[in-house]
């Protein structure tokens, strides 16, 4: 293992962000960086696209956290996660769902989004 160094680089700075209303119609985005449009795609089902898209579709990593305060949904809720089943990731877009105990998809309060990766 090389040495781990405190210095920032374009490598490995976010190049994305998001934090998304679920529960909202439209799926409106609060803040972001990078994005240039959410699509509600169904529930639980949130698709990303991005301002400057990235070389291919396996050239970044995307991590995602759901943020509730609803008690139903938080008792319930499992995951979110980027899925390969859909359309999973292309180059210019992701697609996040987000996952109950009964494996049924479920709207959170607030998805959270980082986007790292090779543009």
């Amino acid at each position: 293992l090389s040495t781990l160094h405190n210095t920032a680089y374009a490598g490995n700075l976010p190049k994305g962000w998001a934090r998304i209303d679920m529960n909202t119609t439209g799926m409106p985005l609060r803040a972001g960086f990078n994005i240039a449009s959410v699509t509600d795609h169904a529930t639980g089902i949130a698709r990303i696209a991005f301002v400057r898209g990235f070389s291919d579709g396996t050239a970044y990593a995307v991590t995602a956290s759901p943020t509730t305060i609803d008690a139903t949904v938080a008792a319930d809720l499992r995951i979110c996660v980027v899925t390969s089943s859909r359309i999973g990731q292309l180059a210019n877009q992701v697609e996040v769902i987000c996952e109950g105990g009964d494996a049924a998809d479920v709207d959170v309060d607030e998805l959270n989004v980082v986007i790292f990766g090779l543009q």
